[in-house]
């Protein structure tokens, strides 16, 4: 990932995480675990599209690669209360995970 796709990344995350983490609880609690995907450059009104993809769900993003497979299972493994981000940047994606308390 070069350089700038990590600084838009990081300046999304210092300004909708807490917002994100909202969305990724309620989900959560209606779905099942999962994870958010979130493409950081769809943003309209300060409001960023967001799709929650449970792992129980059937459809193809879990079986597309090695990789997603290993996500799949740490989110179903993980104890802890923990949001899980799928942060897409133009061409460049990212995940992410992050403990959380409820307050």
């Amino acid at each position: 990932m070069d350089e700038t796709n990590l600084k838009q990344i990081e300046t999304f995350l210092s300004t909708y995480e807490n917002t994100l983490k909202n969305i990724f609880i309620t989900a959560e609690k209606q779905h099942g675990k999962g994870i958010l995907i979130v493409d950081i450059n769809n943003n309209n009104n300060n409001k960023c599209d967001t799709k929650y993809i449970p792992i129980n769900n059937s459809d193809n993003f879990w079986i597309q690669s090695e990789d997603m497979l290993q996500v799949r299972k740490k989110i179903e493994t993980t104890e802890e209360k923990t949001i899980f981000l799928c942060l897409i940047n133009n061409q460049t994606s990212i995940i992410i995970d992050r403990p959380y308390e409820i307050n």
